[in-house]
């Protein structure tokens, strides 16, 4: 009971790529990956998100969440499978109290500002993009990369355009700034494998002083989900939102350089 408690804690800080649970805002799940942005919804403190995970072994070559965002499956990693996956897809939108200025690529790089939103005080910088965390006795080591885009042409170190990620959100048009993540190298936990990798972006728009939208996307290609009698995927769920509300009050209150 213990070590599927220590399990299902590391598994579900390791799969959260990104986002969500400030104070003072209002979770909403939507029913699918391409739900609209609802500003007003979004300016009153709504954290609008979708959330899904496909079975272990279940193709998802057609299913229509994973065509929407096949984009973001950087290195083909479903289509060059040798094994089986469970895949977790997410969507966030949400309104950050802080400029359009603040995410500038310096400080989305800049190691201390990636500890504090992580709230990983042991992450090491590996080179200007990459980071590496070797992970504690409740979260597995992995590696992640970041490439900041500021042109809709620009193409991303990982061979992916701006263009092609924000046309998941065609009637936004093109973001100030647009950040893609790669997470590999995920540890094992206890023994046990934890995920093969993370895929995420996030665009970021302006709406004024000190006000931006955020949309974030992931995929997910797990080894695990929690069991059963901790709660199953909604477990994993509950802790992805919590992570991210987390982050996104950390967001909201750094101030380092």
């Amino acid at each position: 009971m213990a070590t599927s408690r220590l399990q299902v804690i590391a598994l579900a800080l390791s799969f959260a790529s990104g986002f969500a649970q400030a104070a003072d805002k209002i979770p909403k799940q939507e029913g699918n990956s391409r739900f609209g942005i609802d500003m007003r919804q979004l300016d009153q403190g709504t954290l609008a998100y979708y959330w899904e995970v496909v079975p272990f072994g279940r193709d998802i070559a057609t299913h229509p969440t994973y065509q929407h965002l096949q984009a973001l499956d950087l290195e083909n990693d479903w289509g060059r499978r040798s094994e089986n996956y469970f895949v977790m897809f997410t969507k966030m939108a949400y309104v950050v109290n802080q400029d359009i200025s603040f995410f500038r690529e310096t400080r989305l790089n800049d190691l201390e500002y990636q500890r504090a939103i992580c709230r990983k005080p042991g992450l090491r910088q590996v080179n200007v993009s990459t980071f590496s965390d070797p992970g504690t006795k409740t979260q597995p080591s992995s590696d992640f990369s970041l490439s900041v885009l500021e042109t809709s042409n620009e193409v991303s170190a990982f061979g992916r355009s701006a263009e092609s990620i924000t046309a998941f959100d065609p009637e936004l048009g093109a973001p100030q700034t647009l950040v893609i993540q790669r997470s590999d190298n995920f540890g094992p936990l206890l023994g046990m494998r934890t995920s093969k990798a993370a895929r995420a972006s996030f665009a970021y728009y302006p709406l004024g002083p000190n006000r931006t939208l955020v949309v974030n996307y992931s995929i997910s290609f797990l080894y695990a989900v929690p069991p059963g009698f901790v709660g199953g995927v909604d477990r994993l769920r509950k802790e992805i939102l919590a992570s991210n509300l987390q982050m996104i009050s950390a967001i909201e209150r750094y101030s380092g350089r």
